[in-house]
């Protein structure tokens, strides 16, 4: 009898607190999301995408990149403010969908808080979220994972509470592009721990990371830039598939480097743009050409000069292969990966091109 009593109260209890949540809508106006300039009604939710939905189904030839790793959620944030006490998210992610893990980065006005972490075989995630400011007005910034795809299902706040409008933030806009370095490989599939996102909050520039693991040098993504008003600042660090994998010589490299800056000038003239050479890396010369990287390093440097001595004052090189080394790459959990930076690796590259910029 006393058992049953527990229960019965127990259930009633859990009735209770469902009870006492109001849910939101996933497309709320308040819901703000940085990061993403494209977003799609899913047959789960709410669907952030990083491309334009056309890109997707171009083959990856054309891309020069995979879609399936493009459609992943690196550098995007969900800001919204509340006075609720408790706040739940849930997402869904998909299995025909990249996904090696899904790490969330927790905010709450400003101030980091804590990371949720869930396995690559969770294809659910609750978000259970707790003030840190009780009864003040809390602005929360979700960063989604770099290496899944979440949907957002659901979102709930407690009994007698709504989402407040945000104040604008009109920060500067940074993109990077690139490669599986930027896009975050390395760092446990969490946006909030890969170089580019470090960079922007050194820098207090809102991100959209618009690299893409295994990309080369991608045409498509460069027009799709016509879609900002401004871009402030753009960082370029492309090269090591182009050079690795493709088996592209030299001459091919530049060429299509430069059709990829004059690109991004069509509709981005006075942009800051930030060239990186290619990283040290352990590979000693190119697995499909026998070639070594830095002919291609010099080439990028090259370019670089041109086209300030025809009068672009806003573009920059930053000899990246001279400064980072051994120590930033991953170390005892991937002693075999040539390239990829490890968590500090990736802190002291968005130090030192801050530094730089």
């Amino acid at each position: 009898m006393k058992h049953l009593i527990l229960l019965t109260t127990f259930a009633l209890l859990l009735k209770a607190t469902l009870l006492n949540a109001t849910s939101i809508s996933i497309f709320d106006q308040n819901i703000k999301v940085i990061g993403a300039k494209y977003e799609n009604k899913s047959e789960l939710g709410r669907e952030f995408l990083r491309f334009q939905p056309d890109l997707y189904a171009m083959k990856s030839h054309k891309l020069s990149f995979n879609p399936l790793n493009g459609r992943t959620s690196s550098g995007i944030v969900l800001r919204f403010r509340t006075k609720s006490p408790n706040i739940s998210l849930s997402f869904k992610t998909i299995v025909k969908e990249m996904n090696r893990g899904s790490n969330y980065g927790i905010y709450q006005n400003g101030e980091w808080v804590r990371s949720i972490d869930f396995g690559n075989k969770s294809l659910e995630h609750k978000l259970s979220l707790n003030t840190k400011y009780p009864r003040r007005s809390v602005t929360y910034e979700i960063v989604l994972p770099s290496w899944s795809n979440p949907h957002l299902t659901s979102f709930n706040v407690d009994n007698g509470f709504h989402l407040e409008t945000l104040k604008s933030d009109p920060k500067p806009i940074y993109v990077a592009l690139g490669d599986s370095i930027s896009h975050g490989v390395g760092q446990d599939s969490a946006s909030f721990l890969n170089w580019p996102w470090l960079l922007s909050k050194r820098i207090d520039h809102h991100l959209f990371n618009l690299a893409v693991g295994g990309a080369k040098i991608s045409i498509p993504i460069a027009k799709q830039l016509k879609d900002w008003e401004r871009i402030h600042l753009i960082t370029l660090l492309i090269g090591y598939n182009d050079w690795n994998f493709m088996g592209k010589d030299a001459d091919t490299f530049a060429q299509d480097y430069k059709d990829l800056i004059m690109t991004i000038r069509e509709n981005h003239p006075n942009t800051k743009i930030v060239c990186l050479r290619p990283l040290y890396t352990r590979t000693i010369k190119s697995k499909k050409s026998g070639i070594p990287l830095d002919p291609f390093r010099e080439k990028i440097s090259e370019i670089v000069r041109e086209l300030q001595h025809n009068g672009d004052s806003n573009i920059q090189c930053i000899r990246s292969d001279e400064f980072s080394n051994e120590s930033y790459l991953r170390g005892y959990e991937s002693p075999k990966d040539p390239v990829h930076l490890g968590k500090e690796g990736a802190k002291m590259l968005a130090e030192e091109i801050a530094s730089r910029l």
